[in-house]
């Protein structure tokens, strides 16, 4: 065989480089979203953490025994405090955040809060954190994408010019992750171009002291060795072409088809920078298993029940199906006025996102990985145990439980946290009315699940919070700063009470994990001695029947008072689900479309002890009342078990069942608005109204979310009446209205078995011709030959008289009773031409 030729060589050169550089091409690198979410904290870093102090302290690392490759904490300590002037507190939290960052099993983290609970001084304390070490260079850039929060006055004061001359609308897609990724910690995005700009600078952090000039910086051909570029797996990681499966940098760098353009040698073990920071810069790419991705091609989750009007906006999109460990998000969005409750394997080990809720309650009853709660609003979360941060931002009047490694709060009023955590609750700037209260619930499977994240009941340092301000830490940790007055309070003693989780699980937890504090342990048990002081009262009383009657009528509508004042009547219905599932998955595969049974069921509900075949009749078990009681507040265990007492009967004396049953109507709402279209001000009644015109000028518009009323023209039932259903009216001629003036109203109270039956009369007081009906009447004059009714009774049942033929005209609704006269129903003549039952 003859010898190729040079030119044939050539061309076999140039073909392999080609397909080499084809698969280069191929390759992908992103940076990775834990070290964004979870490590950056997010407030501005101090100034001794930027580049020009960290080129400084990565050359002192380098050149000091006991620094490098490991850096201890002692040497940390001793840069931090002695070379950075930054406070000891700060260093630690720093510390802290990186350690809570990188992957400790389980197993020592339990061993490691065990060490810790042992020490009963601060001198035990800092002897126990001295054992602590922490890889140098990955810790190194740990505090470099400290810089990712920084405030730039350049970016601020340079905006896009206004009126945009871009024209694209963006797609809901984008419209989603704007809306979604205001805060870099969770912006994919932002990832990408904070990596794609500093990345020079993050290498010159990994180039040895001897290679760097007398400024600091690194010179062009220098080196950078494989151990180094390891560490850089802390922030990137990829995949090679046509592969799913995702490798750390240095892999990706040292192995394949980068190896030649990343300059790789395996005799010295190193890379060339110009070339290594070429390569990185044309393989980095958007993270694909990041926010932007879960929002555009996650999997959606569709809600648990047919929503309509504004809950329809619900969105939650997972990516926990084809994501890596580390990876793995659910994102939740707009919920409104519902509640939510999980737990399954799909949110075991998941970052979580809540964002812009409002009126919810939540139920993640799962080991979670971290949690972020953004901007939402009147809103309930209760977590399983979180691996490593809860972090609150932009929220007002959001209630938190959670056992969690650290709980961060920023920018966020009137929020109430009760947490179990072994790091001291981080608070940043912008707090206002923040209450800090001990961990008070648990869940069957809570310490089984705690285990498995490496959570012990100690240490807990719920209530030492630690103060960052935006010039460091706050100097008086039990104040705050003169920019935020009143940031935060321990709750007292007086306004604790424990909360139950109202759902049915497996599992050994029967309370508290750890107990309560003894504060807060004593001032449960007065309330319960309160409870059976008062018990007794009403024992001794010693009613008779009517007593016990006319008390428990009292009683249960005081107690619906209470429920419906704070809220807890929401709540309370919101657990009722529109068929009766479990809250875990089932064996049916995952459901991506609307759960309409308990087959399939992605995200469903279970009352405790709701007898199924009397939820239609609106019956709810005395447990049930028992155990939100606990979780409402002051007033609604109390309340629940005074109910007991009012009807006569004691826990031995329950009907069948076990249960104490209490008759809980159903939520009745009705809401007036001045303008057309539901615009403008606004009233709500879920109970009779007789006079509301001093809140409305006019009503144009009405929603009834549920149950049946009668509106009234003027104060105290009087004048023109209309009847209203369940449904929407934009507009007064939707509910035959005259003109837009509404004064008062009525709720519609229904009974089962009702047998409708009325009698009508010719002349008044019941005189002259009667006709006796129980059915619908559509022309008096076809029928009976009446133009008019001048008196009746209403035997049982509801009706509507009307003015017209066809049920048209002027409305007037009887209920049972005696009308001896028109003006008895609220006409002024006997004109009655069509009449009709009023069914629910």
């Amino acid at each position: 065989m003859s010898e190729p030729t040079h030119q044939e060589g050539a061309f076999r050169f140039q073909r392999r480089k080609k397909a080499q550089n084809m698969e280069a091409d191929g390759v992908s690198i992103w940076p990775r979203m834990e070290p964004f979410l979870l490590g950056a904290l997010q407030v501005a870093p101090p100034s001794k953490l930027s580049l020009h102090y960290l080129r400084k302290m990565a050359t002192y690392v380098r050149t000091r025994d006991g620094c490098f490759p490991i850096l201890s904490w002692c040497m940390w300590r001793h840069i931090a405090c002695g070379k950075l002037q930054l406070p000891e507190d700060l260093a630690w939290l720093y510390f802290e955040t990186f350690d809570l960052l990188i992957g400790h099993s389980p197993e020592e983290r339990l061993e490691w809060a065990e060490c810790l609970s042992q020490c009963s001084s601060k001198s035990e304390l800092d002897h126990q954190r001295t054992k602590l070490s922490v890889d140098t260079l990955q810790f190194l850039l740990f505090l470099y994408i400290q810089q990712l929060n920084r405030v730039s006055l350049r970016t601020s004061l340079i905006g896009e010019e206004w009126p945009s001359h871009r024209t694209r609308s963006p797609s809901p897609s984008d419209r989603e992750a704007k809306t979604s990724s205001q805060n870099k910690n969770w912006d994919d995005q932002a990832h990408l171009s904070f990596v794609q700009s500093h990345l020079a600078e993050i290498l010159e952090l990994l180039v040895e002291p001897g290679q760097l000039s007398q400024s600091g910086q690194a010179l062009r051909d220098c080196q950078i060795s494989l151990e180094a570029v390891r560490s850089l797996g802390l922030l990137l990681e990829g995949s090679a072409s046509q592969s799913k499966v995702v490798h750390p940098v240095h892999r990706l760098l040292s192995k394949g088809p980068l190896q030649t353009q990343a300059g790789y040698s395996s005799l010295t073990r190193s890379f060339p920078l110009h070339k290594l920071l070429s390569t990185l810069q044309h393989s980095l790419t958007l993270n694909p298993f990041g926010m932007t991705a879960c929002l555009r091609s996650g999997k959606k989750l569709a809600w648990a029940q047919q929503v309509e009007g504004a809950m329809k906006r619900a969105k939650i999109a997972r990516n926990t199906h084809m994501a890596p460990p580390g990876s793995r998000m659910v994102l939740m969005s707009q919920v409104f006025k519902q509640t939510l409750a999980k737990t399954s394997d799909k949110l075991t080990g998941a970052n979580i996102k809540i964002h812009r809720c409002s009126d919810a309650f939540i139920y993640l009853l799962s080991p979670l990985r971290s949690v972020s709660v953004d901007k939402c609003r009147d809103t309930v979360v209760v977590l399983g145990p979180v691996e490593t941060s809860v972090h609150i931002h932009g929220c007002q009047n959001v209630r938190l439980v959670c056992v969690a490694g650290r709980i961060v709060i920023g920018a966020s009023s009137c929020c109430i946290v009760h947490a179990l955590t072994p790091t001291r609750p981080l608070l940043l700037p912008g707090n206002t009315d923040i209450t800090l209260g001990p961990f008070h619930t648990f869940y069957p499977s809570l310490e089984d699940h705690m285990g498995s994240v490496g959570l012990a009941v100690v240490p807990n340092a719920w209530d030492r919070p630690l103060l960052l301000g935006t010039e460091g830490l706050n100097p008086s940790p039990n104040a705050s700063s003169s920019h935020d007055p009143a940031c935060y309070r321990l709750l007292p003693p007086a306004e604790f009470h424990t909360l139950v989780v109202p759902f049915n699980m497996e599992g050994d937890t029967c309370e508290v994990p750890g107990g309560l504090p003894p504060l807060y342990h004593a001032a449960v048990e007065e309330k319960q001695k309160r409870i059976q002081n008062w018990q007794k009262t009403v024992m001794e009383a010693r009613l008779n029947k009517e007593q016990k009657k006319k008390f428990q009528e009292l009683v249960e509508m005081k107690f619906h008072e209470w429920l419906l004042e704070t809220g807890h009547r929401q709540e309370l219905d919101s657990l009722i689900p529109p068929t009766f599932t479990s809250l875990t998955d089932s064996n049916g595969p995952a459901a991506d479309t609307q759960v309409k049974d308990s087959q399939g069921s992605e995200f469903s509900f279970l009352l405790l002890c709701l007898d199924s075949s009397t939820r239609q009749k609106e019956v709810l078990s005395w447990q049930v009342l028992t155990r939100w009681g606990q979780a409402g507040g002051a007033g609604m265990c109390d309340m629940v078990r005074e109910l007991e007492l009012g009807v006569g009967t004691g826990p031995s004396q329950y009907s069948s069942g076990g249960q104490w049953t209490l008759t809980v109507p159903g939520h009745y709402a009705i809401v007036f608005f001045e303008d057309k279209n539901f615009q403008g001000r606004r009233y709500e009644c879920d109970s009779d109204c007789s006079d509301f015109h001093t809140y409305l000028s006019r009503c144009n518009s009405i929603r009834v979310e549920s149950g049946a009323w009668v509106v009234y023209e003027r104060p105290n039932y009087m004048g023109y009446q209309y009847v209203l259903t369940r449904g929407e009216y934009p507009e007064y001629h939707r509910w035959m209205g005259l003109n837009d003036r509404l004064s008062s109203c009525k709720l519609i109270h229904f009974a089962s078995g009702t047998m409708y039956k009325m009698q009508l009369y010719e002349k008044t007081d019941f005189g002259g011709q009667a006709y006796e009906t129980s059915e619908d009447c559509p022309s008096l004059q076809d029928k009976f030959r009446w133009k008019e009714v001048n008196s009746c009774k209403v035997y049982d049942g509801w009706w509507v008289f009307y003015e017209h033929p066809n049920y048209r005209g002027r409305q007037y609704f009887l209920e049972k009773g005696e009308y001896r006269k028109p003006g008895d129903w609220g006409a002024v003549s006997p004109a009655v031409q069509s009449f009709r039952r009023f069914t629910e």
